[in-house]
């Protein structure tokens, strides 16, 4: 069995469009995970940000390695 799908998982991130929180969102079709802006459905601001690529701190703190000298 696999583990469940975790959709919105926020970060620390902001958005480069309109400086919202960025999410991991994971598609649910492929199981991969994308960024996406957390206004993408906001009725005014309707940010449509989203990135294929995730940052290596934000995968290294999601499977608790230790942080390298030098980073933040």
């Amino acid at each position: 069995m696999s583990d469940p799908i975790k959709q919105n998982v926020p970060t620390t991130l902001a958005c480069p469009r309109c400086g919202g929180t960025l999410l991991v969102m994971t598609r649910k079709i492929d199981r991969r995970r994308f960024l996406a802006c957390r206004n993408y459905y906001h009725p005014d601001i309707e940010c449509p940000y989203t990135s294929n690529e995730l940052p290596a701190d934000l995968l290294q703190k999601e499977v608790g390695a230790p942080r390298l000298p030098g980073l933040p």
